[in-house]
């Protein structure tokens, strides 16, 4: 289970599937605050670390936001999710703004992009068509429209 950051939204559930032996992957505080609540699997990493499994691998990217999880506890760093399975290259962008090493992300040719596009809490539409001339997937998904109600 690939976690972005720790926002409710974003960690729902996942400590019913780490408990249940399925690794919880994200920053080391969300790492380490999944083992302290019972996922033992679950691992910690920092932004440009790369974790590889049978799978394929995650590396994590920066990401513009915030991160803590619904009881107040620190998340660590935002991050965006850079994932690699066969010969595909997914970027997840988390809950992030446009930022200008996007482009970096892009340079190494993404078959898609998922971004968020509901304003007030994350970039709103505009801002992530201008991700996207950085980014230069070959399919954009947009997230969380309509999301909250602000």
């Amino acid at each position: 289970m690939l976690i972005s950051h720790a926002h409710g939204d974003h960690w729902g559930n996942a400590l019913d599937f780490g408990r249940a032996g399925i690794p919880v992957i994200g920053t080391a505080e969300i790492g380490g605050y999944a083992q302290q609540h019972g996922a033992a699997q679950a691992v910690g990493m920092n932004i440009g670390g790369t974790y590889r499994a049978e799978w394929g691998s995650v590396t994590l990217t920066p990401a513009w936001h915030s991160s803590s999880f619904p009881d107040g506890t620190y998340g660590g760093m935002p991050t965006g999710l850079v994932v690699e399975m066969g010969d595909k290259r997914l970027y997840h962008a988390g809950d992030t703004c446009l930022f200008s090493d996007m482009r970096l992300i892009g340079d190494r040719g993404l078959d898609a992009a998922i971004l968020p596009i509901g304003d007030h809490f994350t970039m709103g539409p505009e801002e992530a068509a201008r991700c996207l001339e950085l980014l230069r997937p070959r399919v954009a998904i947009p997230m969380h429209y309509a999301t909250f109600p602000p």
